[in-house]
């Protein structure tokens, strides 16, 4: 099997009003662009360091975004489009595309910064040895799924953004045997709570938090 394993890292423009919406009022809409931005940043940072395979930036709505553009060069990514739909419609435009080249394909979002690099390799070698990986999210969904198979199925009776994902995911992959590696959970930094508990642990964060609103 190659060892190009490609990681499609899904991303959103940083523009005010579009991205990190619910930390309002919390943050202002420039600190949210300012917060997203940075999560970018780290987990692209994070991805070149310990992804060995292709790593490819799915952008919305435009993958020309000046900050696309530059971090995808500093990083080594390539930059392609998001496909219009759900959330289940983007991650499955992006496998079926990596299936076709690779055999195996992964998908991840940029709301788990605090990701390590150990756990991304882990999730590079799991593959190479042939398993399908996820990464749970605390909340009830994944923030990584790396497959050697797609079936629509899979993503079948899902309500993106409850939190019954994962346990929907789960029964899909058994339903279409497909097995599922679990690796640790991580927290979704989605609201004002999880960004305190975040900056509690990293307080590189601590900026964010320390004066609100400003």
């Amino acid at each position: 099997m190659s060892v190009r394993i490609p990681l499609y890292l899904l991303a959103k423009a940083p523009v005010e009003g579009h991205v990190k919406t619910r930390m309002q009022p919390f943050l202002t809409p420039f600190q949210s662009v300012e917060l997203a931005t940075t999560m970018l940043k780290i987990t692209m940072h994070k991805v070149a360091q310990s992804w060995p395979g292709r790593r490819v930036l799915a952008a919305s709505p435009d993958p020309g975004f000046p900050l696309f553009q530059e971090l995808c060069n500093e990083y080594g990514f390539e930059v392609e489009s998001q496909v219009s739909g759900d959330l289940g419609d983007r991650m499955a435009y992006c496998l079926e595309n990596g299936l076709k080249t690779c055999g195996y394909a992964a998908v991840m979002g940029c709301d788990t910064p605090h990701v390590s690099e150990s756990a991304l390799c882990g999730f590079y070698d799991s593959m190479v040895r042939g398993q399908n990986v996820v990464g749970p999210a605390v909340d009830g969904g994944f923030y990584f799924l790396g497959l050697n198979r797609f079936e629509r199925q899979i993503f079948g009776d899902i309500v993106w953004g409850e939190n019954r994902v994962l346990s929907v995911l789960r029964a899909n992959a058994r339903d279409n045997q497909i097995e599922l590696c679990e690796y640790s959970a991580l927290r979704d930094i989605d609201n004002w709570d999880d960004l305190c508990w975040l900056a509690s642990v990293d307080p590189f964060y601590n900026r964010f938090v320390s004066s609100p609103g400003r």
